[in-house]
């Protein structure tokens, strides 16, 4: 059998000490002689070598080690795909269950501006499954200066349509769904948890003023979890 280097196995040198830290974050030290340096390098520009040269160089202890942790690999890593990093520091730092599990969520994120532009970008960068934007206002240029995704050529336009054709030019399979609907009382919010089981609401609004109190309200009539701004 042949290995590889994994490419997001992250080493750091002192000398002739090395530090490899690969899966869950466990890290391996090791002095090398040059002949074990210069297989490294080799490995690091993507090489394949033989398990027995390996183990022979290395010795089986170091060997074993560097496979136990990944960051020896038996497979070229995926190092292109728009999930590639985020797979990627799941599982250096022992978390692989966390992309299946992101992938059967469902978020509603209120609001479509300062905050929730950002987060709505971050949690298509997780991998959540499917999220929802409401939101019932338009790009207006004020909102620029702080407003991620949204830019001059947007003004006038809803802010959930706009923001979600952003996202689906970064993610061009994402499930986003858009809600234009101005958040006007609990009942409101009350008949837009009862449409669709969420696992998660965000709230990224500031206005009307009793939005907080319905949205705790509302979240713990339908048992759902909820994050919010002060």
């Amino acid at each position: 059998m042949k290995y590889t280097l994994n490419p997001y196995t992250i080493i750091s040198e002192s000398e002739n000490s090395f530090t490899f830290m690969g899966k869950a974050n466990k890290t391996i030290t090791a002095t090398l002689n040059d002949s074990q340096k210069q297989l490294l390098d080799e490995l690091s520009k993507g090489s394949f070598l033989e398990s027995e040269l390996l183990k022979g160089s290395f010795g089986e202890e170091l060997y074993s080690s560097l496979i136990e942790n990944a960051s020896l690999v038996d497979t070229e890593a995926d190092t292109t795909s728009y999930t590639s990093r985020t797979y990627a520091f799941y599982n250096t730092f022992g978390m692989e269950n966390a992309a299946k599990i992101l992938s059967d969520k469902r978020v509603l994120v209120l609001g479509c501006g300062g905050i929730g532009t950002h987060l709505a970008w971050h949690l298509l960068s997780m991998g959540v499954g499917h999220i929802t934007l409401l939101d019932f206002d338009t790009v207006e240029v004020s909102n620029l200066n702080r407003q991620l995704l949204f830019d001059s050529l947007d003004a006038g336009q809803k802010k959930t349509e706009v923001l979600k054709n952003k996202l689906l030019r970064i993610k061009p399979d994402a499930d986003i769904e858009t809600i234009d609907l101005k958040i006007d009382s609990s009942e409101t919010l009350d008949a837009v948890c009862s449409a669709s089981q969420y696992d998660l609401i965000i709230k990224a609004l500031d206005t009307p003023l009793m939005i907080s109190h319905w949205v705790d309200e509302v979240c713990k009539s339908h048992h759902i979890p909820y994050i919010y701004q002060v």
